[in-house]
């Protein structure tokens, strides 16, 4: 987990970077995650999932219309929290007030993906910026990187089936874009979040 940028880690939490065909991790900043064993590799599947999903649906509501420029999708999640009341031998489930959610988009063959707290009074504009900010890391990434991901994309197959020899690995995706850090700090201090 990388240290969290000033005034940032209350609303930021994590953004990631994918594939949009197999969803294979190009970049992951994450500035503050409650669970420290979730890796890049797997939480790239929920978002590529919920991706697929967005798709589906958005299918099903344009009827075959493609939108003009790309846009944010959000989910919501609440977290509950289950513990174990060893008194009574019964579990209890916790609500918790605390919300996180996905915002992403798809641009050029690449998912943005921003997973974000939601307060319970949400500050003025602070979505507006937030969907700004999204579609910006989308169209830096894909000027800085777009030739370089586009000759690695037919190794990405491989690399989500699990071979046994794989002509590249998950660590290896992730140091090739890396350098994207610099630039992403910088759009991402832009922005009052």
């Amino acid at each position: 987990v990388q240290p969290a940028m000033e005034g940032k880690a209350p609303f930021l939490l994590r953004c990631m970077i994918l594939d949009s065909t197999y969803g294979v991790c190009l970049f992951d900043k994450c500035w503050h995650w409650k669970t420290k064993n979730t890796g890049p590799h797997s939480l790239s599947k929920l978002v590529f999932s919920f991706f697929q999903i967005s798709l589906s649906l958005k299918a099903t509501q344009t009827s075959g219309e493609t939108p003009a420029q790309p846009g944010v999708t959000q989910v919501l999640f609440n977290e509950k929290q289950v513990t174990n009341n060893s008194r009574r031998g019964k579990k209890e489930e916790k609500q918790e007030t605390s919300k996180i959610r996905l915002s992403t988009t798809n641009a050029e063959g690449i998912i943005v993906a921003f997973f974000h707290s939601v307060s319970a009074t949400p500050e003025e504009g602070k979505q507006e910026q937030l969907k700004e900010l999204v579609l910006k890391v989308a169209e830096d990434f894909t000027a800085q990187y777009q030739k370089t991901y586009s000759a690695m994309k037919t190794e990405f197959k491989d690399l989500v089936s699990e071979k046994q020899k794989l002509p590249i690995t998950h660590e290896e995706v992730l140091s090739t874009f890396s350098g994207f850090s610099e630039s992403f700090n910088t759009i991402v201090n832009k922005y009052s979040l």
